[in-house]
């Protein structure tokens, strides 16, 4: 038994050693990680439509729709309002895809986005592709869209 004693110290001493390393990994990889950025949606540096677009769609898919009207033009506010207010219970959006970019200028861009969901008490899952029109203003893009919950209830839907 005393044979050992010093092998199992060596081995207690190198477990230590170990735990120690995999705490400072454990704890460098969160400070270094994207995730842990100090970045935000809203940062101007290098906005483009399509990653504004793609945080606007992922918002509304999730239902944050008071966080997504912060991506939504003024001048659609209360139309975007409208829509979300009368479809907060039924319509379920379950994922989309941007199809297409178009720029047009620097301050205007077209987002082609194919949009699946289904609408209670129906849980067929349809499709609609939209043409939505983002607008860059102070350094920010917005979505310059007429919310219409028409779009999402027309019979020609697959």
């Amino acid at each position: 038994m005393s044979s050992l004693s010093p092998f199992i110290a060596v081995i207690l001493i190198a477990m230590q050693t170990f735990k120690r390393s995999i705490f400072l990994f454990l704890v460098l990889g969160i400070l270094f990680s994207p995730g842990c950025s100090s970045k935000s949606p809203f940062n101007k540096e290098d906005e483009t439509p399509l990653k504004t677009a793609d945080t606007f769609y992922k918002m509304l898919m999730w239902k944050y729709y008071d966080r997504a009207a912060a991506f939504v033009h003024h001048d659609q506010l209360v139309a975007y309002d409208t829509f979300t207010t009368e479809n907060e219970d039924d319509l379920n959006i379950t994922g989309y895809e941007i199809k297409d970019y178009t720029p047009i200028d620097e301050e205007n861009a077209k987002v082609k986005v194919l949009i699946t969901f289904y609408r209670y008490p129906s849980v067929v899952e349809k499709k609609l592709t939209l043409w939505n029109e983002w607008n860059k203003v102070n350094e920010a893009w917005f979505v310059n869209y007429e919310f219409l919950t028409s779009d999402f209830t027309r019979e020609e839907l697959n």
